[in-house]
């Protein structure tokens, strides 16, 4: 990850409608990730007006399952949301601001996402979930799980696994502690 990104804000786009971020919800084509070989077509939920996706997140499930952060201008200002394929809508409380995320307010939004009040962090859940796949996945399956790309922010496959490795050599430490205690 670069320096500027890794320290603070880093980035920031000019702005989010340039053309990007447009998706691709053409009939039967899935960016999925998926086991299943011809997964199922995209499911996201087509895009309100003036809506765009900032952030792609794929996960290796058996359904190559999808996430997709996304801006879209209401009076003059960003409003965020995030969506899935099983019709969860979550409205980010992000301050609404007339300018795009910088890189740092980015990486926090999605560090913190909840799927719901009740849930911990989104990728914190993931991973913890996948422990109990640990012997067929291994730790590099584990990272591998999602995929998060944008086309708006550089760096941001790096910030996610940099943020597994964190969590990952946490986790292999205290394991290693409790066989030790054992």
């Amino acid at each position: 990850m670069s320096e500027s990104n890794a320290a603070g804000n880093g980035h920031r786009p000019e702005t989010y409608w340039d053309g990007g971020g447009e998706g691709n919800f053409e009939e039967g084509f899935s960016r999925g990730m998926g086991m299943v070989p011809g997964g199922s077509p995209e499911a996201l939920p087509e895009m309100l007006e003036d809506e765009v996706e900032i952030v792609l997140i794929r996960s290796r499930s058996t359904l190559g399952d999808l996430m997709s952060l996304r801006a879209r201008r209401v009076d003059g200002r960003i409003r965020y949301r995030m969506v899935d394929e099983y019709e969860m809508s979550v409205d980010l409380a992000v301050p609404q601001d007339e300018n795009p995320l910088a890189f740092g307010e980015l990486t926090e939004v999605l560090w913190s996402f909840r799927m719901s009040k009740l849930d911990d962090p989104f990728f914190l859940m993931c991973w913890v979930n996948c422990l109990d796949a640990l012997e067929y996945l291994g730790w590099d399956g584990i990272r591998e799980f999602h995929l998060v790309t944008s086309e708006f922010y550089d760096g941001l496959e790096d910030w996610y696994d940099d943020r597994y490795q964190e969590w990952a050599s946490a986790e292999q430490a205290s394991r290693a502690e409790d066989e030790e205690k054992g």
